[in-house]
C-alpha cells in the first residue's frame, strides 16, 4: 500500500466508493447549476425590461395622441361681438299733469 492512501476500516458499498471518487465533481456541478440559473435570470430580466420599455412607449404615444388635436378638426370660433348701438339721451317722462 502506498503511504498516501489510508486503508479503510469499514467496508464501503459501491455507492460509497463512487461518492468518494466524485467529490470534486459536486462543486463543479453546483457551479454549473448556479451559472445556468444566472443566465436564465439575466435573460428573463432583459426580456422583461424590453416588454416594460415597449409598454411605456405605447402609453406615451397614446397619451401624446390624446393631447394633440387632430388636424381635421377645426377649433371652435369665438362668437362675433354684439354690435354697439349709440342712443341719444331722452328726458324722463314728466310726472306732473297739468290740470286746468
Amino acid at each position: 500500500m502506498s503511504p498516501c492512501v489510508k486503508p479503510s476500516t469499514a467496508p464501503q458499498t459501491l455507492a460509497g466508493q463512487f461518492a468518494d471518487e466524485e467529490s470534486g465533481q459536486d462543486l463543479i456541478e453546483y457551479a454549473l447549476i448556479a451559472a445556468f440559473a444566472g443566465f436564465v435570470a439575466i435573460s428573463g430580466i432583459r426580456s422583461l425590461a424590453l416588454d416594460i420599455s415597449n409598454s411605456v412607449n405605447t402609453v406615451t404615444s397614446e397619451m401624446a395622441a390624446a393631447v394633440t388635436p387632430a388636424t381635421s378638426i377645426t377649433p371652435p370660433t369665438a362668437p362675433a361681438p354684439a354690435p354697439v348701438t349709440t342712443t341719444t339721451p331722452t328726458s324722463p317722462p314728466s310726472t306732473h299733469h297739468d290740470r286746468h
